[in-house]
C-alpha cells in the first residue's frame, strides 16, 4: 500500500474517496468533491498514517460510538453492482460484529442494503439484503490485530464477495 496507494485507488475510478486524513474539524472530505462526510462523536483525527510511508494521516474510531456519516447518498439499487474498500487497523478483535462500512435503508419497511464488517474471529464479512434475499460472503483468512489490512466487498450483480488483503473469500450468488 505504501506510497502508491492513492494512485492505485484513483485507477479504480471511484465515485467517492474519503481519506479520513484531516487534522482538525468535523468534515471528512471527499477527495473527488462529491459528498463530504461528518465526523460524529469525536473520533481522534490526525493520527499517524496507516500507510507507513508518512503519506497523510489516519482517523481512530473508538469501536463503539465514533463514526463518519455521509448522509443518504449512493442509493442501494437492488442488483446493481458495487464495490467498497477500506484500509483498517484494529487494536484488538471485536467482541462482537464490528461494522466497517454500511448502507441500509428502511424507508419501504423492509431493510435493504449491505454491510461490510469484521466478526469476533477477525473474519471479514459482507451481507447484502434486497428485502427478498439475504446473502453473506466471508474472507478466506482473518485480520490480525495490530496489522494494517485492506478489506473489500464487491457485488457484480449476481456474485457477492469479501476479500482481505488480496486473499479471496467465499463467493455467494
Amino acid at each position: 500500500f505504501r506510497g502508491q496507494f492513492r494512485e492505485a485507488l484513483a485507477a479504480l475510478v471511484p465515485v467517492s474517496y474519503w481519506r479520513l486524513d484531516e487534522v482538525n474539524g468535523t468534515v471528512a472530505a471527499d477527495e473527488l468533491r462529491v459528498v463530504n462526510g461528518t465526523y460524529t462523536s469525536s473520533p481522534t483525527i490526525g493520527e499517524p498514517s496507516l500507510l507507513g510511508s508518512g503519506e497523510g494521516y489516519a482517523c481512530e474510531f473508538d469501536g463503539a460510538t465514533d463514526y463518519v456519516t455521509m448522509g443518504d447518498v449512493y442509493d442501494f439499487a437492488g442488483a446493481a453492482p458495487f464495490s467498497v474498500l477500506a484500509l483498517i487497523n484494529l487494536d484488538a478483535l471485536p467482541a462482537a460484529r464490528a461494522p466497517i462500512l454500511t448502507k441500509f435503508a428502511t424507508d419501504l419497511g423492509d431493510p435493504r442494503g449491505w454491510a461490510l464488517y469484521v466478526d469476533n474471529l477477525g473474519i471479514v464479512k459482507v451481507v447484502r439484503d434486497d428485502a427478498a434475499t439475504l446473502t453473506t460472503a466471508s474472507s478466506a483468512t482473518a485480520i490480525i490485530a495490530g496489522k494494517t489490512a485492506l478489506v473489500v466487498a464487491t457485488f457484480d450483480g449476481s456474485l457477492l464477495r469479501a476479500y482481505l488483503a488480496g486473499t479471496g473469500g467465499t463467493a455467494v450468488t
